[in-house]
C-alpha cells in the first residue's frame, strides 16, 4: 500500500486507496449489522422466555385466586341455605307443606 496519497497513482500499488476507502467502511458496516441482528435475536429470545415465565406465574396465581373464590362462594351458599332453612322452620314453611299442597292440587285435577 502506498505511504501518502501523493505517491499513490492508480494501479501502481497492490491495494489502491480508492478500494480501501470503499472496502473498510463496508466491512465495518457489515460486522455492525451482523452484531446488531445477533443481539436483537438474543434479546428477543430472552424476552420470550421472560414472558412465558411471567404468564406461568400469573396463571398459577389466577388458579389460586379462583380456588379461593370458589371456596368462599360455597361457604356463602351453605350459610345462605342454613339461614333460609332456619327462616322456613321458624315460620313453619317446610317441604312437608309443599308436598301436601301438591297432593291437594293433584286431587282437584
Amino acid at each position: 500500500m502506498c505511504d501518502s496519497s501523493a505517491d499513490c497513482k492508480r494501479k501502481t500499488c497492490l491495494i489502491s486507496a480508492d478500494l480501501v476507502i470503499i472496502i473498510v467502511p463496508s466491512v465495518v458496516g457489515g460486522v455492525l449489522l451482523i452484531a446488531i441482528i445477533w443481539i436483537w435475536c438474543c434479546c428477543r429470545g430472552c424476552k420470550k422466555r421472560a414472558n412465558k415465565s411471567y404468564e406461568y406465574k400469573e396463571s398459577k396465581k389466577e388458579e389460586k385466586n379462583k380456588a379461593a373464590r370458589e371456596e368462599r362462594s360455597a361457604e356463602r351458599k351453605s350459610n345462605r341455605a342454613d339461614r333460609t332453612n332456619d327462616i322456613r322452620a321458624k315460620y313453619g314453611i317446610g317441604t312437608q307443606k309443599k308436598s301436601s299442597m301438591m297432593d291437594d292440587q293433584d286431587q282437584i285435577a
